[in-house]
This record gives C-alpha cells, structure tokens and sequence, in this order.
C-alpha cells in the first residue's frame, strides 16, 4: 500500500511527479531502518550505564541493592 501511494504517479506515467514520494519514501526507509535502531540502542546504552553508576554509588556507601 505504502508503494501504491508514493509510487502510484511513477506507475501512471509521471515519474517527475512521483520524485517526491520516492524520496520521502526513501526517508522513512532510512529513518526507520537506521536511524530508530540507533537512538535506541543509543538510550538503552546511556541507561545501562547510568545503572552501573548508581549501583557503584550504593555499594561505595555500603548499601544494599
């Protein structure tokens, strides 16, 4: 569905008129295929180590989990 929509103009014979969706389509294919995963990734790393800190804090005060 999503090439029918952005595609659609390209089949009927425009493709300057379709540039566009094409494009736009390639950027959601790029943001969702990289660019997502990454931030992610990015935020689960940058809790994951702020975890390590506050455990290391605890324990260096002679806490207990």
């Amino acid at each position: 569905m999503v090439g029918e929509f952005f595609l659609g103009e390209y089949v009927q014979g425009a493709p300057l008129d379709s540039l566009a969706g094409i494009i736009w389509l390639a950027l959601l294919i790029v943001f969702f295929v990289l660019l997502l995963p990454l931030v992610i990734w990015m935020g689960v790393m940058t809790n994951v180590r702020y975890a390590l800190r506050r455990v290391a804090w605890r324990e260096s005060l002679g806490l207990k989990y």
